[in-house]
């Protein structure tokens, strides 16, 4: 009977096949193509899998190597920020008591780097000077704006710090895997966006692979964890190297977010209240004859 199982097991395995990296992407990219797990999906799925690849293989075959990073990166990162896990996240739950369910060798690639550039932004909140301040004005409604943007930054991560620290490395495994085709649809399309600027037409899927590779071999290693940064710096320290306008700290607010310039207890000062009740008109400002015609601003989506 043994001898049967380990058979088996050894069969199993020799037909498994993997995606993996055959020339440099960006960190993300590849962690990301070389987290699907063949074994679960279906042979619909895995033919939809092979198109989207192939049509990214195509699209950064011919963009530029700093373009294609970076709109890939910027692609992935506002995509976890502005989508969160089916999780709810009890209010006991704080960034202080967080401790991953999985060690991060026990995940796939994606997921082991999200966990580690999760860490690396909590870190950063609680080692932040304001942050004892945050807590013990954490009950307050009307928050000064330093520590509004604390409670924003802890908002944007913590459902997904709760998936790490609530679920076990298969269930966490299992639950990215419906986020991975999501997020790589995301990927492509903001690429088409950029590729289409410098082509009238986009590229066919490629028949010859360049990037990716499909193996029966299981990818190396994924680099170090010095390669996962920040998910929230990322996206402005990106943005500043570009020279392209740097994102304000509200660009992820909710219904229920306000605020308006304040001192450091979160009052308005006398002049702030004049000039808020009283704005005074710009005399120089003359009316556009025309207005621009509105664009796809991909970058802020």
């Amino acid at each position: 009977m043994k001898a049967l199982l380990l058979s088996l097991l050894l069969t199993s395995q020799s037909f498994a096949s993997y995606w993996t990296t055959m020339k440099e992407t960006s960190f993300e990219v590849q962690a990301l193509v070389e987290s699907f797990k063949m074994e679960y999906m279906t042979e619909e799925e895995k033919a939809s899998l092979k198109e989207k690849i192939s049509t990214l293989d195509s699209i950064i075959k011919d963009t530029p190597k700093k373009d294609h990073y970076f709109i890939s990166k910027t692609a992935i990162y506002k995509w976890i920020l502005k989508n969160k896990p089916n999780t709810k996240v009890p209010e006991s739950f704080t960034l202080t008591n967080f401790k991953a369910k999985a060690a991060p060798q026990e995940l796939a690639p994606f997921p082991r780097w999200l966990l580690t550039a999760l860490r690396t932004d909590t870190l950063a909140i609680i080692q932040d000077p304001q942050y004892s301040s945050y807590q013990r004005l954490i009950s307050q409604k009307n928050k000064s704006y330093q520590n509004l943007k604390i409670h924003r930054r802890i908002r944007l991560i913590k459902p997904w710090l709760y998936l790490f620290h609530s679920e076990g490395a298969t269930q966490v495994d299992l639950r990215m895997m419906k986020f991975h085709f999501s997020i790589l649809d995301h990927v492509i399309a903001q690429l088409k966006v950029f590729y289409q600027f410098n082509h009238e037409n986009l590229p066919s899927p490629s028949q010859k692979l360049t990037y990716f590779s499909l193996s029966n071999q299981k990818p190396k290693e994924a680099p170090n964890e010095k390669e996962a940064l920040s998910i929230l710096d990322q996206v402005i320290e990106k943005h500043r190297k570009a020279n392209l306008p740097l994102p304000t700290d509200d660009w992820s607010l909710s219904d229920e977010d306000s605020w308006t310039p304040a001192d450091n207890d979160g009052e308005l000062t006398q002049l702030q209240k004049i000039n808020i009740d009283n704005p005074k008109p710009d005399g120089s400002y003359e009316a556009p004859k025309s207005l621009p015609e509105p664009i796809d601003d991909w970058v802020w989506d």
